[in-house]
């Protein structure tokens, strides 16, 4: 028997309040009983693809085209992304125009030579705001009536694939009438949104047939209204298909009504769907670790902790040279969910033994985590971070960290980001879990779409955010839990092959990728990872020539001419004084590094005075400029020199011809 798991949405609590701000009445979505509370639970726990196919206006007409004919679907005029896109002169004087993605969101155009365009292309314009999850686009249909410019809409409640009820709708632009039928067309004492009206509506002819065609397109699901019209000459069209009706805030009159239309609703289909989802899906931690033997067993005991068993973990060992391997093959003997990949030499990754080549042979629905070798995880991450996965249905799950070097925990209450603008408007909160890359849940799928390094060599701080930024990027939505389930020490950035390379590719992609509201942020975390990198490079085990092309990389940065350039920088997060100062001094103490070399090679040395005067003027350091002046000065009379003496040995050889 499954064990018994809790799903719920972050956003549960604020559907309950927006719930009894509209109908001053509270709900239980944990428990539901009635029609509401159950419209509102499958909102939140029953999301697929077939069902935004199916509410999408315009998508839904090939669905409804191949379960029950072409004749049945209202003709399309034309599918726009924006307003101007539209040609009102190849339109007919009638027609109706819908934004795909909404409910009551459309407009009847009677007479085009009456329609106020102003007011219409207003409307479009919020209903296909930019900053929606996924944006509507404007449709446009034949007009239909059956008389008076009034259209009798059908609307069939189906449950388990079969009809229960009918709702006849008529005179919209009237007291709407809202009145209730079984399928034997017998009048029903109930309705909502209005009261009861005892009018006497004929019963269609094709009644049968238009209960045959709600039955074909409700079969697969356990509750949706289907909406039909039925035209004077007995044509039968096809509506919309919701699995929402009144967004589940209809006023049920009698009350009674949205607990008797609620037991119609079986939701125990969907809960089981929610259980085996958790249960069927794969949780894969992926490990790159190079002489650990003093941190992996603590790594390897958090896995064994968890509170549900059903995980992988693909350990790689970068060829260590301590009893790491030995300890590893130790745990795998006796752990069959452990997989052991070793590379013979230390960075060089073998074929099989990336995380981009294991991800390939999972599903794209399976679950990935990073685990490093100084990392662990709390017993209850896979629970809790899988849960809220489903729960929300989301790409991407944000767990609370504990910086174990800092003494420093990271975590902030639960909240949820859809779509990439929510995504780069909450980035300066996102970056502060990057500093790691464990504590993060992510779909394969994910894994599989996103650029990833192909190695984990490098474990420092700015690897780690721009993997992180890269999971973020590709991750369609996520959730972030307050619950801390992973720690580990935030690793120093060291000098390394490349890191002036990667330090100004993370800038110019992360310019490119977060909202213009965050590029302050942006500019202060790189300049807090070029003066980090500055220290490491004075101080770095290479050669003293090496050290001044890297440095000439750094000067010569976008980075770096912005952060010289932006005279507000850090402004926005209350830290321009301080950051201020702070640049004058890496500027100064670099000029001075600079100063104090006593060889440069001919090829850069012009070059190296220049960047050695712009950092100079930044930092306000009028002698050092001076310096680096007469520096500047004499190489050029130095290279004068030499291309004289080079001019005139080359007119000698000329002569001698």
């Amino acid at each position: 028997m499954s064990k018994k798991y809790k799903f719920k949405s972050i956003l549960e609590a604020n559907i309950l309040k927006r719930y009894n701000n509209a109908t001053g009445r509270t709900m239980d979505l944990q428990s539901p009983q009635t029609f509401n509370e159950k419209i509102h639970w499958a909102s939140l726990y029953a999301k697929d693809h077939q069902r935004f196919k199916i509410t999408d206006k315009y998508l839904v007409k090939s669905f409804v085209e191949d379960k029950i004919g072409k004749k049945h679907v209202i003709k399309c005029l034309g599918l726009y992304n924006s307003w101007d896109e539209i040609n009102f002169d190849n339109l007919p004087n009638q027609f109706v125009m819908k934004a795909t993605l909404s409910c009551n969101e459309n407009i009847i155009v009677t007479n085009k030579n009456d329609f106020d365009l102003k007011e219409a292309e207003r409307k479009f314009n919020i209903w296909l705001k930019d900053d929606a999850i996924i944006k509507s686009k404007i449709l446009i249909e034949q007009y239909l009536e059956n008389e008076n410019q009034d259209l009798y809409d059908y609307k069939f409640f189906c449950f388990g694939g079969k009809v229960h009820y009918i709702m006849f709708v008529a005179n919209r632009k009237g007291e709407v009438h809202r009145i209730f039928f079984d399928t034997k067309w017998q009048r029903q004492d109930f309705t909502y949104n209005s009261e009861i009206k005892n009018i006497d509506i004929d019963k269609p002819d094709n009644l049968d047939e238009m209960i045959d065609i709600a039955e074909i397109l409700a079969k697969d699901f356990v509750h949706v209204r289907v909406d039909l019209y039925r035209l004077n000459n007995g044509d039968i069209k096809f509506g919309e298909m919701t699995f929402y009706s009144m967004g589940g805030n209809a006023l049920w009159n009698p009350p009674i009504m949205d607990f008797k239309m609620g037991q119609f609703f079986d939701i125990e289909p969907l809960k089981i769907k929610l259980v085996n989802q958790f249960e069927n899906r794969k949780v894969i931690f992926f490990s790159q670790v190079y002489n650990a033997e003093q941190t992996i067993e603590n790594a390897y005991k958090s896995l064994q902790n968890q509170t549900e068993e059903n995980w992988i973990w693909h350990v790689v060992d970068n060829a260590s040279s301590d009893n790491t391997y030995k300890l590893l093959k130790e745990y795998e003997a006796k752990d069959s969910r452990i997989i052991l990949h070793r590379n013979r030499n230390k960075n060089v990754i073998m074929e099989g033994n990336s995380l981009a080549d294991i991800a390939l042979n999972y599903n794209e629905d399976d679950y990935f985590a990073i685990l490093e070798a100084d990392g662990e995880y709390a017993p209850t991450f896979i629970e809790e971070s899988k849960i809220a996965a489903i729960s929300d249905n989301v790409n991407l799950v944000i767990t609370g960290v504990a910086l174990t070097n800092l003494n420093k925990n990271i975590s902030l209450p639960a909240c949820i980001l859809l779509g990439n603008l929510h995504k780069l408007n909450f980035f300066t909160q996102y970056y502060n879990f990057c500093g790691v890359k464990g504590g993060k849940l992510f779909l394969n799928k994910v894994l599989l779409q996103s650029n990833v390094a192909n190695d984990f060599s490098e474990v420092d701080e700015l690897a780690n955010i721009d993997f992180c930024m890269n999971i973020l990027n590709k991750s369609e939505n996520s959730v972030r839990i307050p619950s801390i389930l992973y720690k580990q020490n935030l690793p120093n950035l060291q000098w390394r092959p490349n890191l002036v390379e990667d330090i100004i590719n993370f800038y110019e992609k992360s310019i490119k990728y977060v909202a213009k509201n965050n590029l302050d942020f942006i500019q202060v975390l790189t300049f807090d990872f070029i003066s980090d990198t500055l220290n490491a490079l004075f101080v770095a085990d290479i050669d003293i020539f090496q050290k001044h092309k890297e440095l000439l990389k750094i000067g010569n940065s976008t980075i770096t001419n912005d952060i010289i350039v932006n005279q507000n920088l850090g402004y926005s997060l209350n830290k321009h004084d301080i950051l201020n100062i702070k640049r004058e001094n890496l500027f100064k103490e670099t000029a001075t590094w600079m100063l104090n070399q006593p060889n440069i090679e001919d090829d850069i040395v012009l070059e190296f005075a220049q960047i050695g005067q712009i950092f100079c003027a930044s930092a306000q350091w009028e002698e050092g400029w001076i310096k680096f002046r007469i520096l500047h000065a004499n190489a050029l009379l130095e290279l004068g020199k030499n291309m004289v003496l080079e001019g005139e040995n080359e007119l000698e050889e000329a002569l001698k011809l």
